[in-house]
């Protein structure tokens, strides 16, 4: 399949952002952060809404972490985490952000997954650790040096200009938003984690946070007021207000639940959110008598996350959808092709932020996207000798940096399909396998489809150099290199099988479904005695005798040239991907962006700092690259 044409051949992933220059803060550079995980999508919904194997384990977590091997300096302006990996896209960084408050146009917070805290200082954007992995939905401040965020598990932090420090709440409740009149007078909303259909109601009196009794509701998303006497909280077809003594049900609205709510005045309140029955967004207005219904025009499944506005008009945002008002009538803001979920600062100097880490900024007559970078699923990368690395994606995508720094440029891949894997003998002739059972081929100038000599999708693909590659897929498929054409193999199982790595051009490794492992000795690929029946989606050694398989539900098996034996990794979260520079400096990926390292004597998780699911992983020196889900691609330099 051809690739619709596009503006142009390459697209920059490191552009600057819209003039913004991104600035590291060394002192807060991180947050902290079946069978094989299923590659996700962009959001479609809202923003809410077993152990390892053990085995004969030769290798054991350790009680306490050992210090991450050493990161050499960042790049200027790169976005970190603790343990030193860098977001080389998205630009600056590739979490969900749920939440945003800007105390002016020149300071501003963004909160999200994985404990995420991203401030814009006028100049840059920096990552300001909270110590939490919890996802924070909601973020508001009395001023710039007193600013609060809540999130999952009854998170709550407070920032008092320097750094985010946890205040307890006494629940585990989840908390979807927070809003104050003062330092001394903030409440928050949520939904009970242990009744359902039960919202949470908290309040802080600047000491600390109290539960406050409040009419039955399901689930209460926002909170805006004007004053200590007057506080509107919306949710489940339900809003709530707060007339300074205490909570009474403002209106009910069956089938309608509703995520933002802002207004100018006590008569002047908008809500918006989602009419279930009519399958469409909603807007309403309160103007002191009762909530009427706004005219939006067509009205698509998509719902509204966050409202914002001006003396003479309202902006509303929400799945692949930006609506301002003014006058009377409701029209489109620009084109959005972005899930937004919050919306911060004055009317001239507005905000959006969303999926993948997208962040807007009000440009005329719209929104314009400042964060850059592609965000559909990445699934594999390959890193040359000298730095040069691919990454491969979904929907064609081809990533390429030309050197061991700088930005990620997309080259034409000539195909529309998923692409799974890569590897390459040099950076000018590198191999790309995928779905359909196809291969490209890149030269160092262009990719060119070459046949496959099967015709199902291949998932994995290694080599020992440019006479010798394999690529493996569904139903055992194995297709050969031989330097100039591709050929079918014999099959020696039924299994699909996931992933592929060659030590020479006399050993090598497959692995795939129910714990499938096979061996090259030269000559034929042979099945192997499997340790367990858990899914393996890759594998990797350091040589013949040091091989690492992993896979679902942190499973983690060890080759060490007579046998498999099963390795305590620590985590029961599935593994996607597998690489090292040698023996004793080792990493495996997976869901909810996992990162463990293996240092010789155990496996200990890392901070990725990232939230998706990471899918792949390769590197030269000590130096990986990993990508995954929302075009994330993550350095440790």
């Amino acid at each position: 399949m051809t690739r619709s044409p596009r503006t142009a051949l390459r697209r920059t992933l490191g552009l600057s952002l819209a003039g913004l220059t991104l600035t590291l803060l060394a002192a807060a550079c991180a947050s902290k952060t079946g069978g094989p995980t299923t590659p996700t999508a962009a959001p479609t919904a809202g923003p809410s809404a077993a152990p390892a194997t053990s085995g004969a384990a030769s290798v054991t977590t350790a009680a306490e972490p050992a210090p991450a091997p050493a990161p050499t300096a960042a790049a200027p302006g790169a976005v970190c985490s603790t343990d030193g990996f860098c977001w080389q896209s998205p630009k600056p960084q590739g979490n969900k952000l749920l939440g945003l408050w800007a105390a002016s146009a020149t300071d501003v917070f963004a909160v999200g997954e994985r404990g995420t805290v991203l401030h814009f200082d006028g100049t840059g954007h920096v990552l300001q650790p909270t110590g939490s992995e919890q996802d924070l939905r909601g973020v508001w401040g009395a001023g710039p040096d007193d600013v609060f965020a809540v999130g999952t598990e009854g998170a709550a932090f407070h920032y008092d200009g320097k750094s985010w420090q946890a205040l307890a709440t006494g629940t585990t409740d989840k908390l979807d938003a927070v809003w104050g009149s003062g330092p001394r007078d903030v409440w928050a909303v949520g939904k009970s984690a242990a009744k359902a259909k039960k919202a949470t109601v908290l309040h802080y009196d600047g000491t600390s946070w109290k539960s406050e009794a409040a009419p039955a509701a399901e689930e209460l998303f926002a909170l805006w007021g004007d004053g200590p006497a007057n506080v509107f909280a919306v949710g489940h077809e339900t809003v709530l207000r707060y007339d300074g003594k205490s909570w009474t049900k403002h209106e009910s609205l069956p089938n309608v639940t509703l995520y933002a709510v802002w207004g100018r005045g006590p008569k002047d309140v908008y809500a918006a959110g989602l009419h279930r029955e009519e399958r469409g967004h909603v807007v309403l207005h309160y103007d002191g008598g009762g909530w009427k219904t706004e005219t939006l025009g067509k009205n698509k499944m998509r719902a509204i996350y966050a409202l914002r506005g001006g003396a003479s008009d309202v902006v509303a945002v929400g799945l692949r959808l930006a609506l301002r008002r003014e006058g009377t009538s409701w029209a489109p803001f620009g084109e959005v092709k972005d899930d937004l979920y919050a919306l911060a600062g004055e009317p001239d100097a507005l905000w959006a932020a969303g999926s993948n880490g997208a962040l807007f900024r009000r440009a005329g007559a719209g929104l314009e996207r400042t964060s850059v970078g592609l965000t559909q699923p990445l699934f594999g990368a390959w890193v040359a000798p000298s730095g040069e690395a691919f990454a491969v994606g979904s929907n064609g995508a081809l990533l390429h940096r030309k050197g061991a720094s700088g930005d990620w440029v997309e080259e034409r891949s000539e195909s529309d399909d998923w692409l799974r894997a890569v590897w390459g003998s040099s950076a000018t002739d590198v191999f790309v396998v995928g779905r359909g059972g196809f291969v490209l081929r890149w030269d160092g100038q262009r990719v060119t489809k070459v046949p496959a000599g099967a015709d199902r999708t291949l998932t994995g693909i290694a080599g020992s150099g440019p006479t010798l590659a394999f690529a493996v897929g569904d139903k055992g498929t194995i297709v050969r290199w031989d330097g100039s054409a591709w050929s079918a193999q014999p099959s020696v199982t039924e299994d699909n099988l996931r992933g592929v790595w060659l030590a020479n051009a006399d050993t090598g490794f497959a692995v795939g479904e129910k714990g499938a492992l096979l061996r090259w000795d030269g000559k034929a690929w042979a099945t192997q005695k499997a340790p367990s029946d858990k899914w393996l989606t890759a594998v990797w050694g350091s040589g013949p005798s040091d091989v690492f398989a992993v896979g679902q539900l942190g499973t983690i098996h060890h080759y060490d040239g007579t046998g498999w034996k099963t390795l305590s990794s620590g985590t029961d979260l599935d593994l996607e991907s597998v690489w090292g520079s040698g023996p004793s400096d080792v990493y495996a990926v997976g869901k909810r962006g996992a990162v463990l390292h293996y240092d010789g004597t155990g496996w200990r998780m890392r901070q990725s700092g990232a939230a998706v699911v990471l899918h792949g992983i390769a590197g030269t020196g000590t130096s990986p690259v990993l990508v995954g889900d929302s075009g994330a691609v993550l350095g440790r330099p």
